[in-house]
Order: C-alpha cells, then structure tokens, then sequence
C-alpha cells in the first residue's frame, strides 16, 4: 500500500547537497532550526576567523580551541557566555558533523568528545511573592493610557497561566474559543504539542477591555504600541516579539519597586510555585505549565515561606500533638496520660 506524503514533510531539492542546511533537514520546529543555523554558520565564521581553517579540514584540537574561545567570549556589556548557551553552540556543531558525516561531507568528526560544561538544573530567577505580584500588576493601571493597558496585559497573562514567552507571542485571538461559558486558550507548546487551558475570569475581562479599546477582532493578541505624530498612540497590525515582552516586565518591574531584574520566566515560576502553595496536584500543575515531566514542574516551585513553614516545625507540631483536633491522648484517673520512658506518648 503506498503511502501518501504530504508535501510540507519533502526536503526541497538541493537541501541535502549543502551541509548547513543538511544538518536541520531532520528538525521538526521553525524556531529550533533557526536557532541551529544561526550556532553553525556563527562556528564556521569564527572557525575561519580564528584559525584560518575550514570545517572539513578541522581537528579535534581545532574544536577544543573554538571551545575554549567560545567559553571565554563576552557580550557587549563584558558578561560571559552562561554555560547552558556554550552547550547549545556545542550541540548545534556536534549536529553538523554528526549529519555531515551521514551525508558524505565530512571523513570525520572532529567535535566527538569535545565535553559539554556542567549546567544547574536549577531554573533561574526568583518567583515573586502575592504583595509583589499586586505591585507589579498595580504598575499598569487598567485606566491608563493604551501602553498601560497593554503591558497589564501581558503581565496578567503571563501571571495567570504560567505560559513561556514564545507562546504569548503566538497567541492570536482565533486561539480562543468559550465552552460552557468559559474561555479557553489554545497554547502551542513545545515539540509541536497543542494544549487547552481555562482563562482566568479577571484575565478574560481584561482580554475583553483590550479589544474594546483597540477594537481588535482578529489576529495576534499582544501588539505593539506606538506613538503617533499628534501625540497619541495606536497599534500596529503585527504581534510583538520576546524583546519586547522581556522590556514589558523589566520596565514595569522597576516601577513597581522590584528592581529590573524581574523577566517573563520569573513571573512562569510565580505561576507554578502559587499553584504549588495553593495545594494545586502536581500532576494538573504540570499539564498547565506544559512539562512533559513531572520532576521539571517541582524544580519550578520556590517556597517563600521555608523559615515560617518548614517541615520540620510541621512535624515537631505532630510530635507533640499541637495539630490534634480535639483527639489527644486518653486521661488516666483525672490527669494526663502517663508518657512513655523515652519522653515521647505511648505506643497505641
């Protein structure tokens, strides 16, 4: 039986004959592939300005001393390169020879062995507390101006579903749909997985206010807000970028006392860690947050309370029962329950 293929899944012609773009051929998402050609031909313009040589004629010392300037290079305002971007250069060279290799344009691979640096597991960043996430709020009146009301919107947004930058930037208003008087959103994930999630009812209103000022009906849901020549604003027909949303946050973080220091993925780990505090089953907050893995979801969740609350007091109270509701031990002839030799109360 033959199988019909669909024509987006065919490698144009000529693809394959170039080992760059050989090298993604195999890579299912948009944004991953760019960022993939964008690590190669950035290792093959320091390769050849660094050494002088070529990516076939490269040997596995040429690698290590690429790596080593790669792990030593500075950005404009003289920070390092973190050590998760240094994997991904990393990954993205290995995947060029590794798929060269596959087609015949390399005899061999010179990064195989070339090590990967040690990344934390850890997420970055902080998670705000309830009082700073008001404040934060509270720094883009809904009643401003339409740069205000946007950028609430992009901070509501992000507060109340916990979804990563890339997938606010999507968002278009045919995403949305209502079931049983609820809105929904349609959230596009990683690896191409599509998933559902309730709106918040402050966060649908706030949708619905957008709209009314903006008179938006279809398209891209955050927009850019720019000035006009009479003094006001308008907004554009595009949807806006992650550059864009990461300045939302960061200005309206500083303005609300919070120091600009604050990014979109803080106020992802707020969402995650509010849920966890909440009670929230870890498994829903998982599927909310868009991990595949449960244990990624629990290196999210940051406890604020951890001096106040911590486990350990937690059981020192049942220890000595200052959490029983009412069901102490039994009184024996009028006094207290005679307690066990080693200090602790009696054995059932």
């Amino acid at each position: 039986m033959a199988v019909e293929v669909p024509p987006q899944a065919l490698v144009p012609a000529g693809v394959l004959d170039d080992p760059v773009q050989g090298a993604v051929a195999n890579v299912v998402s948009d944004r991953t592939k760019a960022i993939y050609l964008r690590d190669i031909r950035a290792f093959i313009r320091e390769l050849h300005a660094l050494l002088g040589v070529e990516p076939q004629d490269a040997t596995y010392d040429d690698l290590l001393r690429w790596w080593s300037h790669l792990r030593n290079r500075e950005d404009r305002l003289g920070r390092r390169l973190k050590p998760a971007t240094v994997n991904r250069h990393l990954s993205a060279v290995k995947r060029f020879y590794r798929e060269g290799i596959r087609r015949g344009h390399f005899s061999h691979d010179p990064a195989e062995g070339v090590p990967s640096l040690r990344v934390s597991k850890e997420p970055q960043g902080r998670a705000l507390t309830a009082t700073e996430a008001r404040r934060l709020v509270t720094a883009c009146p809904v009643s401003g101006s339409l740069l205000d009301l946007r950028d609430r919107l992009v901070v509501m947004f992000l507060l109340l579903t916990g979804c990563r930058v890339t997938e606010l930037c999507v968002l278009t208003l045919e995403h949305f749909t209502l079931d049983g008087g609820r809105r929904l959103v349609e959230f596009h994930r990683k690896r191409d997985k599509v998933d559902w999630q309730i709106v918040a009812p402050d966060l649908s209103m706030l949708i619905e206010v957008w709209q009314h000022r903006t008179g938006i009906v279809e398209g891209p849901l955050v927009r850019a807000v720019v000035p006009t020549a009479g003094g006001g604003r308008i907004v554009r027909e595009g949807a806006v970028g992650r550059r864009t949303v990461h300045k939302v946050v960061k200005t309206r973080s500083a303005a609300a006392g919070l120091g600009d220091d604050v990014g979109p993925h803080d106020l992802r780990k707020t969402y995650i860690s509010a849920c966890a505090a909440l009670g929230v089953d870890m498994v829903r907050i998982a599927r909310a947050a868009g991990h595949e893995d449960i244990t990624t979801t629990q290196r999210y969740i940051h406890q604020h309370d951890m001096h106040t609350n911590h486990p350990s007091d937690r059981v020192a109270d049942w220890l000595t029962g200052a959490n029983d509701d009412g069901e102490g031990e039994e009184e024996q002839e009028g006094g207290p329950a005679e307690e066990a030799d080693e200090g602790g109360p009696q054995e059932p």
